[in-house]
């Protein structure tokens, strides 16, 4: 590592430490935003607006738009496939910020597939914010990865009992 200002090598190692968890947790914050914006987008699809959110899921935006047409049985289960979709982007989230790298891969693969719906409608914006998105994610992937080879930072709790 590079060290202009002579900072002790334990010390810069546990700044690269902590630089690799903030990108780390940088990347699994995408599920978490995800999600909340595809809860958001849903509710709005149902009231009968026509907006919707370049970030969402497009399966539950797909739901959202086919059950705006039916029933309010129709809703409720737009709004339960919608929790259910969300509620595996935040556990996937959860589980990415406990570094658990399969997560990030998981969502990263189900999310580029989410992406791919917005192709069938020519919805630019969104697949190019699925790519950004994806690219975050892989960000925290690679932070997540690389943590394993910085070795963590002395312990000095039994300085502190003497």
């Amino acid at each position: 590592m590079n060290n202009p200002q002579n900072v002790p090598p334990l010390l810069t190692e546990s700044i690269e430490l902590l630089k690799l968890r903030a990108r780390m947790r940088s990347g699994a914050n995408w599920f978490f935003w995800i999600a909340a914006a595809s809860v958001l987008t849903t509710i709005a699809l149902i009231i009968g607006t026509s907006w919707g959110w370049f970030l969402s899921l497009g399966i539950t935006q797909l739901v959202s738009v086919i059950a705006s047409g039916y029933g309010s049985e129709a809703k409720v289960i737009a709004f339960v496939v919608t929790l259910v979709a969300t509620g595996i982007f935040v556990l996937l989230g959860v589980f990415s910020r406990k570094r658990q790298n399969w997560a990030f891969i998981v969502g990263m693969i189900l999310y580029g597939a989410d992406g791919l719906l917005f192709f069938m409608v020519n919805d630019w914006l969104s697949i190019g914010f699925h790519v950004w998105a994806l690219f975050g994610i892989l960000g925290g992937l690679r932070a997540s990865l690389k943590m394993k080879s910085v070795p963590p930072p002395p312990d000095y709790s039994s300085l502190l009992r003497s």
